[in-house]
């Protein structure tokens, strides 16, 4: 009989457990958590049960993700309680449902989230025993429920693709070769493959940027001593503290000297602000020249002048000759430095650096002279929203893990990026809120995974400079990787925070609409966040032919079903309409040439009927690759409009720089945009126009 082989690990005690109150007695409030605080709630005051009612909310609301967003969607149930029976009972949801569904200024499926989320509570309830068993009202027909899926770059950038001049055909037929793919398709993985992969070297360089910074400062930090820093605790002036030194005759004198000798010529040819140096001091420019030629009766400046230049070195008359101002010197007198700066901002608050209106006076303007906004300043004290960024997009932007953004942003740990026991390799862990965490053997070189490797290690020293604060986190069976402070003006307590989702939002469609300053092509996905990355990966691996158990290995997902049912789904969403607005083209051509003509005995249709098998048309209908006809999605009604639109304002600038074209190109579709748009009927061209205003389309010419 085997057995199992004994594991021995080091001894190490556990933190105590501490209690926390989830509603303090006699007060009518929500409790989320330290960081959170609370949410006051004291206009329920007369609910039946309502304190045994609120407790229970602080219990439900404790393993959700978002706790003040779950107890803001359960309040506005129990305020309609209060103002129809002020009892929560079957009555009291069926009353609650009703007043949804006549809402008409809210979506099905708002009503369908809103009711089942007082239907969950209201079953929270029945099995805490504060109120009765009771039986729960028929909620919202799911089945009507729209899914909005998730779009991915090349879906959202469509009007880009469907565009052949925007791609070189040469590239366009080498990629259809490689990979076996149809025109349309290559073009999808072109436009994919490259956002992804200018989105994660741009990832890449802001995180190396930033880190540079940090180097920088944390090299500064170490080498502070204790008599330094209390030094520095007393600065409350930048500028008054460390004044810049005043000019003096002796470097005047010297720089005169070392580019003219003894015989100085006229004014205007000596360095700047030297002349302005001696009127200063009351010496006119004759003076000056009288001083060098020996005929000065000031004895004293005499002997000084005497002695300053018999002191000069050769390496000092090199310097001073190359000298085209006097203020040059100003900086090397000048004993402020950023050095000095970052000293003086670590001595007076740590790594947690608040709002720059309490720092000492002058100091933000020095660093904004010198090219370090305060935002910069702050993330090389500690990481910000902005330093996280880079990292989440370098995450989901990378195909081999392809993770969801909530697992990459919220679920990675300072244990997430280990050591492997294949050489060479990293196990990347990211947690999940539900099913299975996403495990992976990363290679240990990779840039973006070097760089998380090198983050762990810089929290864990960081968060133990951070005292009691660090010191918890670090006592956590799951310390977050990705803190972040961001301070608040007038706001005492310094917390130290993982981000929230919307705020991830946010940074994931900055980034990429800073980043397409720099790569224009990324202007065709402006708005993009992070959860279009894991389809656009998927759709990559699928158009570049990877078989279905490496898909399935890259998504985590369990069942190949699942896996086939995704990949499916995201290139059919991100081809299909594309696919079938060609097909609308076709009819729209077709129904251009199908005009009558009489040969004699009856009348015939020309070419391309659809309704003749005679005919090539319906060849073309059948081997079509889209057969359904959606002259009422507003999504193609608005693509046209904008089209029109923008064919209609170039109409003069093209007809002025290239006539041909417009005669040959613009004008046609120009009329085949307005003959469509006369079929659209007025209701969906409304809607479609407010749709027409987020469609950015590439340059005509």
């Amino acid at each position: 009989m085997a057995h199992k082989k004994l594991q021995r690990s080091k001894i190490t005690s556990r933190p105590k457990a501490s209690i926390l109150p989830i509603s303090p007695t006699g007060r009518f409030e929500v409790f989320l958590g330290d960081e959170e605080g609370t949410i006051s709630v004291i206009d329920l005051m007369d609910l039946h049960d309502s304190e045994k009612i609120i407790r229970e909310l602080s219990f439900y609301v404790r393993g959700k993700r978002n706790r003040r967003s779950a107890v803001n969607s359960i309040l506005p149930f129990l305020r309609h309680v209060l103002m129809t029976s002020e009892v929560v009972d079957t009555d009291s949801l069926k009353s609650y449902k009703d007043s949804i569904s006549k809402n008409d200024e809210i979506t099905l499926n708002t009503k369908y989230q809103k009711f089942l989320t007082a239907t969950n509570f209201f079953m929270h309830l029945i099995n805490a025993n504060v109120i009765p068993k009771q039986i729960i009202p028929k909620g919202f027909d799911s089945s009507k429920i729209q899914v909005k899926n998730k779009q991915s770059f090349s879906e959202i950038a469509r009007v880009y693709v469907e565009d052949n001049n925007n791609f070189n055909p040469e590239e366009l037929e080498e990629v259809s070769k490689t990979f076996n793919l149809g025109d349309l398709e290559s073009k999808a993985l072109m436009l994919s493959l490259c956002c992804i992969d200018l989105l994660h070297k741009e990832a890449i360089i802001k995180i190396e940027e930033w880190e540079s910074d940090w180097v920088h400062v944390d090299s500064i930090i170490s080498s502070l001593s204790n008599d330094e820093i209390n030094n520095f605790k007393k600065v409350r002036d930048f500028i008054k503290s460390f004044p810049i030194p005043e000019r003096t005759f002796e470097e005047a004198f010297s720089i005169l000297y070392s580019k003219f000798g003894r015989v100085l010529p006229s004014v205007r040819f000596w360095p700047v602000g030297i002349e302005g140096f001696f009127r200063s001091k009351g010496w006119k420019s004759s003076n000056v020249v009288d001083l060098f030629k020996g005929k000065s009766s000031d004895l004293v400046y005499k002997k000084v002048f005497e002695s300053t230049i018999n002191k000069l070195t050769s390496n000092q008359l090199e310097y001073y000759k190359n000298l085209d101002t006097y203020r040059h010197l100003d900086n090397e007198r000048d004993p402020r430095s950023i050095d000095l700066a970052i000293k003086v901002l670590y001595s007076h608050y740590g790594r947690l650096v608040p709002e720059s209106s309490t720092w000492p006076v002058g100091l933000l303007d020095f660093f904004k002279y010198r090219g370090w906004s305060g935002v910069r300043i702050r993330s090389a004290f500690f990481p910000t929203t902005n330093t996280i960024a880079p990292f989440i997009v370098g995450l989901l932007s990378y195909i081999e893990l392809s993770p969801n953004v909530d697992t990459v942003a919220r679920y990675a740990y300072l244990n997430s990026f280990r050591p492997s026991k294949d050489s060479g390799k990293i196990v990347t862990f990211f947690d999940k809120f539900r099913s299975e965490p996403l495990i992976k053997n990363c290679d240990a070189s990779d840039p973006i995974i070097a760089a998380c490797v090198r983050h762990v290690e810089r929290m864990k020293q960081t968060l133990s400079e951070l005292g009691t604060q660090g010191k918890s986190f670090l006592r956590l069976e799951k310390t977050p990787l990705w803190l972040q402070f961001t301070p608040n003006a007038g706001r005492e307590n310094i917390v130290v925070k993982l981000a929230d989702a919307t705020t991830i939002t946010n940074l994931v469609r900055n980034f990429i609409n800073v980043s397409s300053q720099k790569n224009p092509i990324l202007t065709t996905i402006k708005g993009s966040v992070g959860e279009n990355f894991r389809p656009t990966c998927t759709l990559i691996l699928r158009l570049t032919g990877e078989n279905s158990s490496s898909i399935q290995h890259v998504l985590n997902h369990k069942s190949a079903s699942t896996t086939h049912r995704y990949t499916e789904r995201v290139l059919t969403q991100s081809l299909l309409k594309t696919k079938t607005k060609s097909f609308q083209q076709y009819l729209v051509n077709t129904s251009e040439n199908n005009l009558i003509e009489d040969d004699g005995s009856h009348l015939k249709p020309l070419h391309n009927d659809l309704f003749d098998v005679s005919e090539s048309g319906v060849d073309e209908w059948i081997n079509c690759d889209a057969q359904r006809i959606w002259f009422q999605d507003l999504g193609i009604i608005a693509e046209w409009i904008a089209w029109e639109k923008a064919i209609s304002e170039s109409q003069e600038e093209i007809l002025f720089s290239n006539p041909e074209r417009w005669n040959i190109y613009w004008a046609p579709r120009l009329a085949k945009y307005r003959n469509i748009l006369a079929l659209v009927s007025s209701v969906d061209k409304k809607k479609a126009r407010e749709l027409a205003k987020n469609i950015i389309l590439p340059p005509l010419s």
